[in-house]
């Protein structure tokens, strides 16, 4: 398919689903896109995450192939705090991320705030936008280093069983279908979808604890609303909705039709890298609860 048709079936898309006709946006775009040649399918696809997000729909998006930086953080005064580290371990989690291919995290967020939903920096989302990076200036303790970003696939789950609980920790919904055979029936489940996203229906199991984050966005963010278990950490990132999606060659639109919605916790606790304290309240409920 020509960039300009995958443009004109999105575009399509989101006038139906938001129920607007925008041609002004629009126009804009396609001329755009027109200019592009083929075999540019980076820049379309960053084309077209700029263009989706003059909706401001969190439900909304666009890929070629699901990407990941290898680490996630969170936003600070400070710049971008590493809280979890998956697949690059170079990093450590405490790292603080101060510039983005040699641009201050302050200039980007100011940059990027429409891809950031113009929200707080205690809510910003930067892992789409790490994306778009190509290197990382970080301070640990007083030294600072420079690391070459990468692309990952995504991280996989693991079940972690001690004599008391089990943790199971997933970073897409489907993975709970990959481990269900690892899940034991006898030991509480501590389930911690802190830095879970995707679409795909949710395995049904039932633990006794969620962990949830600003990180968790999705079909994930409806089963925390609907699971009969305790919520412990940060509200999720706000992309609660019932989904559909187009596919369009190699690319994918993903887009909620029911409206947008947050997922709270029953306790809220920060998620800090110097100390999980989130995990440490999960484990001791369930301890006192056996």
């Amino acid at each position: 398919m020509k960039y300009h048709h995958i443009f004109n079936a999105v575009s399509d898309k989101i006038s139906e689903v938001l129920h607007i006709q925008d041609e002004e946006t629009k126009e804009v775009y396609i001329n755009i896109i027109k200019q592009l040649s083929p075999g540019n399918d980076y820049t379309f696809v960053e084309i077209m995450k700029e263009y989706i997000a003059e909706y401001q729909q969190k439900s909304f998006q666009f890929y070629q192939y699901k990407a990941n930086n290898g680490f996630v953080v969170n936003r600070s005064q400070y710049g971008l705090e590493v809280v979890e580290v998956n697949k690059d371990t170079r990093f450590v989690v405490g790292d603080m991320i101060t510039h983005l291919s040699n641009d201050a995290v302050d200039v980007l967020s100011e940059r990027y705030r429409k891809l950031l939903f113009h929200d707080a920096i205690e809510r910003q989302e930067w892992s789409n936008l790490i994306l778009k990076q190509v290197d990382a200036t970080v301070k640990r303790s007083s030294e600072s280093y420079e690391f070459e970003l990468k692309r990952f696939e995504i991280a996989d789950p693991f079940v972690h069983k001690t004599e008391s609980y089990q943790h199971v920790l997933i970073y897409a919904p489907e993975q709970l279908h990959e481990i269900k055979s690892e899940i034991s029936t006898e030991l509480p489940i501590i389930l911690d979808v802190r830095y879970t996203e995707g679409t795909a229906s949710v395995f049904d199991i039932k633990p006794e604890v969620i962990l949830m984050s600003r990180h968790t966005k999705g079909s994930i963010e409806q089963y925390i609303v609907e699971a009969d278990a305790l919520k412990v950490g940060e509200a999720s990132f706000g992309a609660l909705s019932e989904y559909e999606s187009i596919q369009l060659g190699q690319y994918t639109f993903e887009y909620g039709v029911t409206g947008e919605r947050t997922a709270y916790p029953d306790v809220e606790i920060i998620n800090h890298a110097s100390d999980d304290q989130i995990m440490e309240f999960a484990k001791r409920h369930v301890m006192n609860h056996l």
